[in-house]
């Protein structure tokens, strides 16, 4: 089993025809202290069924059909940036379609602990792959978009740097990112925060 750096937190995922519907775990104007808890009971949740069923197979995906999956995007202080350190969580929707392996979603309602910055407004947009890896089934994408605070807004991207699916049938999918805020407005302008972590997403 493939774990990522903080918890092999995962995502259960049914199969479904259509668009990806948000379900959001945040909702606008979290704390900090609210997102870490949701993060962690979603954790829970889905290291059940890590440690049950371990993590998927390629041979085990649907060979079509997609299936929608919601969870949390976290990043911690990275270290290195000319910015301010940052914490961030934000809601993370991706739906999957497995007929042509790749993916699309969206992360929202995000939530910082930078002053003027705690709630910013805007939307980064998913796209991704689903790949093969040694007979282990895998996805990779990257988040971008543009975020406002009140005293500032900041260019946001993002890369995964894991990125498994896990149980029988790919009812999940956990793993690590690196991410970068560019400060384009406000008091940080011209700089940039590194914010690094972990991504869980359930259905």
């Amino acid at each position: 089993m493939t774990f990522n750096s903080l918890f092999a937190t995962i995502a259960a995922a049914s199969l479904l025809s259509g668009c990806a519907s948000s379900v959001f775990l945040l909702g606008g104007g979290a704390t900090i202290a609210e997102a870490e808890a949701a993060e962690l009971a979603l954790i829970g949740r889905v290291n059940d069924i890590l440690f049950a069923e371990g993590d998927t197979l390629t041979a085990e995906l649907p060979a079509a059909g997609t299936a929608n999956y919601n969870g949390i995007i976290h990043g911690m202080d990275g270290g290195g940036g000319t910015g301010p350190d940052m914490v961030y969580y934000a809601d993370l929707a991706v739906e999957v379609d497995f007929a042509t392996d790749t993916l699309d979603g969206e992360v929202t309602n995000f939530v910082t602990d930078v002053a003027g910055f705690e709630n910013p407004t805007g939307t980064a947009v998913v796209a991704g792959t689903v790949f093969d890896n040694g007979g282990d089934a895998e996805l990779e994408f990257t988040a971008a978009g543009t975020l406002f605070g009140t005293t500032g807004a900041a260019d946001y991207d993002a890369a995964t740097t894991s990125g498994n699916f896990a149980g029988d049938t790919a009812q999940a999918a956990y793993g690590d990112h690196i991410s970068d805020f560019e400060w384009i407005a406000g008091p940080n302008i011209g700089t940039t925060s590194i914010s690094d972590g972990d991504w869980n997403i359930e259905q």
